[in-house]
């Protein structure tokens, strides 16, 4: 087992955290279905697991998961996808 490398463990992670708060948040205003939830949860399952289980990690494919949570839901926006590019534009300036 190999644990992700930076900048992308911080960006899972922070991917994790932005639909943790995303999730609440659409919780609380009621602003979501049952399905964009579940598919809020089904876009980032994976995650753990990959963290911890690197080398088997797919960088496209766990892209392409947030992406298409990111094209169903986002109405045109790019959010979780987003949140994961950026810490890891971030992370690569460094």
């Amino acid at each position: 087992m190999v644990l992700a490398p930076e900048p992308y463990l911080s960006a899972c992670l922070e991917t994790i955290r932005e639909a943790v708060l995303g999730t609440r948040q659409h919780c609380w205003g009621r602003s979501a279905s049952p399905e964009q939830i579940a598919d809020l949860m089904d876009a980032i399952h994976n995650i753990p697991v990959l963290l911890n289980n690197w080398e088997r990690c797919d960088v496209e494919w766990l892209r392409a998961y947030l992406k298409a949570y990111d094209e169903k839901w986002g109405e045109g926006q790019s959010w979780l996808c987003a949140v994961f590019d950026k810490v890891i534009e971030a992370g690569q300036d460094v």
